[in-house]
């Protein structure tokens, strides 16, 4: 979920209006609706000298939309589109977002969904088909790719890699 202004805007780099230009060219009327809605910011007025702001308060208005704003949507939709087609991720930025989103109530909603589904994978009889695939629910970090996953062969074996001492 980490919408990020990567490759456009950072602190490393000088300038931004070049970089908000290129966004307003692919995302303009999503911005100037969101900003407006959400922040009750001008940019059309900002650009004629009436309203006072910088390149990166902004920028700062743009990265903070919710969820359900429509340049969010639009990012998503494009992302979905390329499937994210060799997009560096700053590690920081996706830390930072994952952070964000990824607060104590959904991290433990999180490891309830994933403990399901491990309990799911070894109480069934799967036959031939094997146990069905479930992605890993959570913040980045938890969705590191293991070189080989470790063979769960009952739910005591669930139960030791959630933490549980017993034998």
């Amino acid at each position: 979920m980490a919408l990020h202004l990567q490759g456009i805007h950072r602190e490393d780099r000088p300038g931004g209006s070049l970089a908000l230009g290129e966004l307003l060219d692919l995302y303009g009327e999503e911005i100037f609706l969101d900003l407006k809605e959400f922040w009750d910011f001008d940019l059309v007025s900002f650009f004629a000298g009436e309203v006072f702001s910088s390149i990166t308060l902004i920028f700062s208005m743009i990265h903070n939309l919710p969820e359900g704003s429509r340049y969010v949507a639009a990012r998503q939709t494009d992302a979905d589109d390329e499937e994210k087609a060799d997009i560096e991720v700053d590690p920081r930025a996706e830390a930072l977002m994952d952070n964000r989103v990824w607060t104590i109530d959904r991290r433990l909603m999180a490891m309830a969904i994933n403990a399901i589904y491990s309990q799911v994978t070894v109480s069934g009889h799967w036959g031939d088909s094997g146990p069905p695939e479930f992605p890993v629910i959570g913040p980045s970090e938890w969705r590191v790719e293991e070189s080989k996953p470790e063979e769960l062969k009952d739910n005591f074996d669930v139960l030791r890699k959630m933490g549980w001492p017993g034998g």
